[in-house]
C-alpha cells in the first residue's frame, strides 16, 4: 500500500501542472450561414425570394428542366395500369430547402411521394440555382425554410 500511495501523488501532481496552460477560446459560431437547421424560421416577416422575382424563378424552372430525359425514366418506371389511362398524368414534387443569410441553399430535399427521377431532377433544379435573396425578420436576414411545388405533366394518347 505504500509503493501505491506516491505514485498516485506523482500523477496528480502531473496533471495539475498539465492544466496550467489555458486552451485558445473557440472561434464564435455563426449559425446564420451554416449548413444546418439550427435557427431556421419556419414563419417570417418576409419571404427568402429568387433574384428578379418569380417571373424570372418560374422562367429559371421552364428553361432548366431537363424534361424529354426525366419524361422518359419516369414513364419507364408507371405501372401499365397508369399508362394505359387516357389523358394527362400530374406529378408535383414539393421541394423544402433552407434559403441561409448569404442567400446560399441547403438542405434540399422533397417532401413528398413522387417518382425517383421527377424527385432528383426537382431537388437539382433547386440546388443549382443561383443565390436568393435571404428572408427578413425584425430587419434583420435569417435562415428560413422554403417549400417550392415543381409540376411536371405526361400527356397519354
Amino acid at each position: 500500500m505504500k509503493t501505491v500511495l506516491p505514485i498516485i501523488t506523482l500523477f496528480s501532481f502531473l496533471n495539475l501542472n498539465a492544466q496550467k496552460e489555458i486552451p485558445p477560446p473557440p472561434p464564435p459560431y455563426d449559425n446564420q450561414n451554416s449548413r444546418d437547421t439550427v435557427g431556421v424560421f419556419d414563419r417570417v416577416e418576409k419571404e427568402a425570394d429568387y433574384p428578379g422575382g418569380i417571373e424570372l424563378w418560374r422562367k429559371y424552372l421552364e428553361k432548366n428542366f431537363k424534361v424529354d430525359s426525366v419524361t422518359d425514366i419516369v414513364w419507364k418506371e408507371l405501372p401499365n395500369k397508369a399508362k394505359k389511362k387516357k389523358g394527362i398524368l400530374q406529378f408535383t414534387a414539393i421541394v423544402q430547402f433552407i434559403v441561409c443569410t448569404d442567400g446560399s441553399l441547403c438542405d434540399i430535399k422533397t417532401i413528398n411521394n413522387v417518382p425517383a427521377a421527377f424527385k432528383s431532377e426537382a431537388e437539382r433544379l433547386i440546388a443549382e440555382s443561383k443565390l436568393w435573396v435571404p428572408a427578413e425578420q425584425d430587419g434583420r436576414k435569417v435562415k428560413a425554410y422554403r417549400r417550392q411545388p415543381i409540376t411536371m405533366q405526361i400527356e397519354v394518347e
